[in-house]
C-alpha cells in the first residue's frame, strides 16, 4: 500500500496549483496567524504528510486520506469562516475543492483494486453500513467517477508523452500477467494459467496491435483523441471472451484501471480554472457580453452553458454544475433565479417550435467579476481585446457621450486586460490538454518545484510543531469528512446540514451505546441466568453424581464381600482340600507303614529287609569280597546282554567313568564353534584382534555354560547323596526293625518252649542241641563250570526252630539275567541269640549269614 501510495503523491504533486499548501500557514503567511489560529484549530500542510508517507510513520491509509482531507478543509473553513470576511478568496476554496477531487478521483485508481471482492460480485444486499456495503458503493463511485470522467475528456487530443506512458503501462502489464499493480493479486494470463481455446492469445494479439497503433501515432505525430484510445481498448477484449464472460469482465476491470490512471490527469488539466476568474472558474471561452440591449459590451467569461436539446452535449452541463459549485454560497442563490428564467425560456421555444432557438450561457464579466445568466442574442462569441464592439456605429443605442465615457474607464481597461490575460492561459490549457508542460516545469530545479521528492525533504520549523488532542468538534469534523469524502460545506445551510447529522450521529451513537448497553445487560442477565441454570445443572448433576457414586460403591461394596466371600469359601476349600491330602497322605504313609510292617509281618519280608541291610552296609564299607562276586565281574563282555539288567549297570558304571569304553577305532574330530573365526589369516592385525575378540567371548560364554553345568551337576549330585542316604537309612531301620521283630519271637517262643522241654527226654535234647549248633552253611556253584545256568540254594536252618515248626525263612531271589542262564539266590536264616548294637549287629549278620549268591550291580 505504501507503494501505491507514493505513486499517487508523486502524480498528485506534478499539480502547479500546490504553492499555498505546500508549507504550513505561520511559514508562508505569519501576517494571517492571529486570524488563521482562531478559525483553524488542526493546521497541517502537504509537507508533513509526504514526510509521513516516506518516512512510513502512518498506521494505516485512513489517517493518509485524513490529513489530505483536512488540509483543503482547513482552506475552505478559514476562506469562509464569518470571522475572516476581509481576508476570503473565493479562488482558494475553488482550487482546494479541485485538489481534493483530483487527490479522491487519484486514490480509487492506485487505492482501490481493480476486481471487487467476491462478497461484492455475488449481487445479494448488504447490511447497511456495513463494510461490505461500504466498499460496494465506493466501487459504484469509481464507475460513475470514471464514466463522467470519459465523457468529459472524449475530445481531448492526447499528447505523446501521454501516449508513450500508456504504451509502457501496456507494456507492463503484458510482462506482469494481467496485474495492474500490486493490490491486484492473481495473474490472468502467462505460461502457467491454460488458454485451451486460444482465447487469451488473441487478447495479447489486440494488445500487440494496440502498442502497435500507438507507436506509429507517435512517430507520425498524428492527432489521437481519448475517445479513439477507449473504443481501441474495448476492442481488445470485447469479442475475444464469449465463453468466459467472468474472465471478460475481469480483463475489462484490469484494463478500466489501467486506462483510468492515465485519463484522471487529463481530467484535472481540462478541469483547472483560470486565475482571472474570481472563483477560479473553469472557462469554456472568452466573449463580449451585455446584460441586456440597453447596457454596453464588456469582456467575460463562459462559466456554464444551457443549450437546447438538439444542440446539448455532455461536457455542458459537467461545466455548469463544476462552476456553479465553486460559487459562494450566496451567489449561488442569487443566480438560481435567473437560471429558472432561462429554463422556462428553453422550454417555450420547444413549445412554441422556433426555428432559430437560442442558448443561455453563465458569464462572469472581467473587471467586476459579476456573474449572470444571459441569452444567446446578448454575446459576441469571440473575444478580441483591440476591438470594441461599443465603438460601432450598428448599435446606435449608445450615445457618443456614454461610449466615450466607457473607453476611458479604469474598470473597464481592467477588464480588457483580464480578458487578454484570460484567452492568454486559455490557449495555454488548450495547448496543453495533457499537462505535459507542467510536469516539464516541475523536472526543473527551482524554487517553485513542489515534487514529492522536495516536499519530502525535513522541514525543521514545520516539525517543532506540537499536535493538539482532538476534541468533541474534531471528531465530529473528521466524521464529516469521512462520510462526506473530503468536502466540508461551511456555508450556512451546509453549517445546518452538519449539525443535523452530527447530532444524528449523536443520536445514533447514543442509541448505539444504550442498544449495546442493553445487550450487554441482557447479555449479563442472559449470563447470569445460565450461570443459574448452570449450577442448578451443576448440582443436579452432583447429586446425581453422589447417588449414582453410593450406588456404585454400594454395588463395589456388595461385590466385594461376594468376592471376600468367594475367596473365603475357596480358601476354607482348599484348606479342606489341603487337609484331605495332608489325611490321604498321612493315611497313605500309615498304610505305607502298615504296609512295611504289614511285609515284615511276614518271612519274605523280614528275609529282604535283612539282606537289604546287610548289602547296603557291605556297599558302604566297599567290602566286595564278603559278597563273593568275583566270578560275576570276571564274565566277558561279549556274553553280558546290553539289554539286561547287568549290560545297563555295565553301561551306567562306564558312563559314569569307573571303568574306559571300549575303543571303537574311530577318530572324530570336534568342532568347536569358535573355529570358524580365523585369527591367523587376516592380513590386517585390527581384523585379527576382531575375531580373537569374538573367539574370547564365545570361550567366555562356553565357560559359563560349562560352570552353570557344573553346579547343576553338583546340586543334583547333592540331592542324590542325599537321596541316598535316605534310602540306606530306611533299608537299615527296616533290617533293624526286621532283626528286633524275629527276636522279641524267638524269645516268646522260646519262653513257651522252655515249659515244655522239661518233658522231653534228655537224648533228644541233646539231639536238638547238636543240631541247633550245626548250620549248613551251603556250596556256591560256579556259574562258569557249564554253560548252562544252575541255582544255587544257601539254607541256613536251625534246628531248634524247625523242630518246633516255628523257624524263620528269608528267601531273596535276585533275578540275574545273561545270555544262558538265571542265578537264583535263596537264603534261609536262622534265629539270632543277641542285637544290642550296631556292631553286634553287623557281626550276628556275619555269622548267621553264611552264604551269599551274589549278582552284578
Amino acid at each position: 500500500e505504501y507503494q501505491n501510495v507514493e505513486a499517487l503523491m508523486v502524480q498528485f504533486c506534478r499539480v502547479p496549483l500546490l504553492a499555498e499548501f505546500s508549507r504550513p500557514v505561520s511559514l508562508l503567511h505569519p501576517e494571517l496567524m492571529t486570524v488563521y489560529s482562531k478559525v483553524v484549530r488542526h493546521p497541517i500542510d502537504l509537507s508533513k504528510v509526504c514526510r509521513g508517507i516516506r518516512r512510513k510513520t502512518y498506521k494505516n491509509t485512513r489517517d493518509i486520506r485524513m490529513d489530505m482531507w483536512r488540509i483543503f478543509a482547513n482552506c475552505v473553513k478559514y476562506h469562509t469562516h464569518p470571522s475572516n470576511k476581509d481576508n476570503a478568496v473565493p479562488a482558494f476554496i475553488s482550487i482546494a475543492l479541485h485538489l481534493r477531487e483530483y487527490f479522491n478521483a487519484l486514490w480509487e485508481e492506485f487505492m482501490m483494486p481493480s476486481d471487487p471482492p467476491l462478497a461484492l460480485r455475488s449481487g445479494n444486499k448488504l447490511p447497511r453500513g456495513s463494510l461490505a456495503a461500504q466498499m460496494k458503493k465506493a466501487f459504484e463511485n469509481r464507475e460513475k467517477g470514471r464514466q463522467q470522467r470519459v465523457a468529459s475528456t472524449c475530445t481531448t487530443m492526447l499528447s505523446s508523452k501521454c501516449l508513450q506512458r500508456l504504451k509502457k503501462s501496456i507494456e507492463n502489464f503484458q510482462k506482469s500477467g494481467g496485474i495492474v499493480d500490486c493490490l491486484d493479486k492473481t495473474e490472468i494470463f502467462g505460461p502457467d494459467i491454460e488458454d485451451e481455446e486460444g482465447e487469451m492469445e488473441g487478447f495479447l494479439e489486440m494488445l500487440n496491435s494496440l502498442k502497435a497503433k500507438l507507436k506509429k501515432t507517435i512517430e507520425n505525430d498524428t492527432e489521437y483523441t481519448f475517445d479513439e484510445l477507449n473504443t481501441d481498448v474495448k476492442k481488445c477484449y470485447a469479442d475475444i471472451f464469449p465463453s468466459r464472460p467472468t474472465l471478460r469482465v475481469t480483463v475489462e476491470n484490469r484494463m478500466s484501471r489501467l486506462i483510468g490512471k492515465i485519463v484522471v490527469p487529463i481530467y484535472e488539466t481540462g478541469c483547472r480554472g483560470v486565475n482571472q476568474s474570481s472563483i477560479w472558474g473553469c472557462m469554456a471561452a472568452a466573449i463580449w457580453a451585455r446584460e441586456s440591449t440597453k447596457k454596453p459590451y464588456w469582456p467575460a467569461l463562459v462559466l456554464g452553458i444551457m443549450a437546447p436539446e438538439e444542440q446539448r452535449e455532455d461536457w455542458h452541463n459537467a461545466l455548469t454544475l463544476r462552476n456553479e459549485g465553486r460559487l459562494p454560497e450566496k451567489l449561488r442563490t442569487e443566480l438560481l433565479v435567473g437560471k429558472r428564467r432561462a429554463e422556462q425560456a428553453l422550454k417555450r421555444q420547444m413549445n412554441l417550435g422556433a426555428h432559430e432557438q437560442m442558448s443561455f450561457f453563465l458569464v462572469e464579466f472581467m473587471g467586476t467579476h459579476e456573474f449572470i445568466w444571459v441569452k444567446e442574442s446578448d454575446i459576441i462569441e469571440s473575444l478580441d481585446p483591440d476591438d470594441d464592439p461599443n465603438q460601432a456605429s450598428i448599435h446606435g443605442n449608445i450615445t457618443k457621450k456614454k461610449r466615450s465615457r466607457l473607453a476611458d474607464s479604469k474598470t473597464f481597461m481592467a477588464a480588457l486586460d483580464e480578458g487578454r490575460w484570460a484567452l492568454e492561459e486559455f490557449e495555454m490549457q488548450l495547448s496543453d490538454s495533457c499537462g505535459d508542460l507542467a510536469e516539464e516545469a516541475l523536472n526543473q530545479e527551482d524554487e517553485m518545484n513542489y515534487s514529492y521528492a522536495i516536499l519530502c525533504q525535513s522541514d525543521d520549523d514545520n516539525e517543532s510543531e506540537d499536535e493538539e488532542d482532538m476534541t468533541l468538534s474534531d471528531i465530529e469534523e473528521s466524521n464529516e469528512l469521512l462520510q462526506t469524502a473530503g468536502i466540508l460545506d461551511f456555508s450556512t445551510e451546509g453549517r445546518k446540514a452538519i449539525k443535523k447529522r452530527a447530532l444524528a450521529r449523536r443520536k445514533e451513537k447514543a442509541n448505539a451505546e444504550r442498544a449495546a448497553a442493553k445487550r450487554e445487560k441482557d447479555q449479563q442477565a442472559k449470563k447470569a441466568k445460565a450461570e443459574a441454570s448452570k449450577k442448578r445443572t451443576k448440582a443436579r448433576l452432583e447429586s446425581q453424581s453422589k447417588r449414582k457414586q453410593e450406588k456404585e460403591r454400594e454395588k463395589q461394596e456388595k461385590k466385594e464381600q461376594r468376592e471376600l466371600e468367594k475367596r473365603r469359601k475357596k480358601r476354607v476349600r482348599e484348606r479342606e482340600r489341603v487337609l484331605k491330602a495332608e489325611s490321604r497322605k498321612k493315611k497313605r504313609v500309615s498304610s505305607k507303614g502298615s504296609l512295611v510292617e504289614s511285609k515284615l509281618s511276614e518271612k519274605s519280608g523280614r528275609a529282604s529287609a535283612i539282606v537289604r541291610g546287610y548289602l547296603t552296609r557291605i556297599a558302604k564299607k566297599e567290602d566286595l569280597k564278603n559278597l563273593c562276586i568275583a566270578g560275576v565281574l570276571n564274565i566277558p563282555a561279549s556274553v553280558v546282554d546290553s539289554q539286561g539288567i547287568l549290560g545297563m549297570a555295565l553301561a551306567f558304571r562306564a558312563a559314569a567313568g569307573e571303568f574306559p569304553m571300549p575303543d571303537s577305532g574311530t577318530d572324530v574330530s570336534r568342532y568347536n564353534e569358535w573355529d570358524k573365526y580365523d585369527i591367523d589369516n587376516p592380513k590386517t592385525s585390527k581384523e585379527r584382534t576382531k575375531n580373537l575378540r569374538k573367539q574370547l567371548e564365545m570361550l567366555e560364554e562356553r565357560i559359563l555354560e560349562t560352570k552353570s553345568g557344573t553346579e547343576r551337576r553338583l546340586e543334583l549330585t547333592v540331592t542324590a547323596l542325599e537321596e541316598q542316604a535316605k534310602n540306606e537309612a530306611f533299608a537299615l531301620e527296616q533290617d533293624r526293625k526286621a532283626k528286633r521283630m524275629i527276636m522279641s519271637r524267638e524269645k516268646h517262643k522260646s519262653k513257651a518252649k522252655s515249659s515244655k522241654s522239661d518233658q522231653s527226654t534228655v537224648s533228644k535234647s541233646d539231639d536238638e542241641g547238636e543240631e541247633k549248633d550245626n548250620v549248613l552253611v551251603g556250596t556256591i556253584v560256579d556259574g562258569h563250570a557249564s554253560e548252562d545256568s544252575k541255582i544255587t540254594v544257601v539254607e541256613v536252618v536251625s534246628s531248634s526252630l524247625q523242630d518246633s515248626g516255628d523257624a524263620v525263612e528269608a528267601e531273596a531271589a535276585v533275578a540275574m539275567e545273561g545270555e544262558d542262564a538265571d542265578h537264583v539266590m535263596e537264603v534261609n536264616a536262622v534265629d539270632v541269640d543277641d542285637m544290642e548294637d550296631d556292631d553286634d549287629m553287623e557281626e550276628d549278620d556275619a555269622e548267621d549269614v553264611e552264604a551269599v549268591v551274589a549278582g552284578s550291580d
